[in-house]
């Protein structure tokens, strides 16, 4: 081997160092990500705990899910689930949430924000990112949940699948009220939460160093 590498040309060993740096990032940043979000997957969709044991406690909630990219899948999902105001309310309006998450979803796995990023307020894009993206996946969980009481309404206590007491009502109605409140004021500007006295991020330093503003 070592005799090879001596009589091989700079542009051969340059192409296998390359080949080899190339092989070990995929591993780090693709594979072993995916293996993990597989074994997550597994543990709250799948029969990691038993198909049903989070039955009504889930949110599958993805960087991704309000990008450009996945626009089309999200309105097909959202649609096959809910009444058309319910679905308008979810879907309508988010044209600028769309190209925030686009932006974030795009960032790369790293442990350092450059100049570059920095430049470009990133950080706070992956921040708001994460904000409206859990409103919605929390409105839509509320809203699913308002389906299944109205469902089961007429069934013995016994077989309902979903039931509240008056005190846990009350603060469901409150909940889903702040949520829609919020989700309508994120289409309107979906830093409006991320940029309420909070962290201002900085280039150079793992993690991207932050300053209170």
């Amino acid at each position: 081997m070592v005799k090879y590498l001596k009589g091989a040309r700079i542009g051969v060993l340059e192409q296998m160092l390359k080949t080899r740096v190339g092989s070990m990032l995929s591993l780090l940043l693709d594979i072993n990500l995916k293996q993990t979000r597989r074994l997550i997957f597994d543990i709250f969709f799948g029969n990691f705990y038993g198909k049903d044991i989070w039955g009504n406690r889930r949110v599958f909630n993805v960087i991704y899910e309000l990008s450009l990219f996945n626009i089309t899948s999200r309105e097909s999902n959202i649609r096959s689930k809910f009444d058309a105001a319910d679905a308008d309310l979810l879907l309508k309006g988010c044209t600028k949430l769309n190209s925030v998450a686009e932006v974030a979803s795009t960032m790369g796995t790293t442990l350092w924000y450059d100049h570059q990023d920095a430049a470009s307020k990133r950080m706070d894009k992956v921040v708001a990112c994460g904000q409206f993206t859990t409103c919605a996946k929390m409105l839509e969980y509320v809203l699913a949940l308002e389906k299944i009481l109205e469902r089961e309404t007429s069934l013995p206590s016994a077989d309902r699948t979903l039931s509240f007491g008056d005190f846990d009502q009350q603060l469901f109605v409150a909940m889903r009220k702040q949520l829609e409140d919020d989700w309508k004021a994120f289409k309107e500007d979906p830093f409006f939460y991320a940029l309420s006295g909070r962290l201002h991020f900085q280039a150079g330093c793992p993690g991207g160093s932050f300053l209170r503003r």
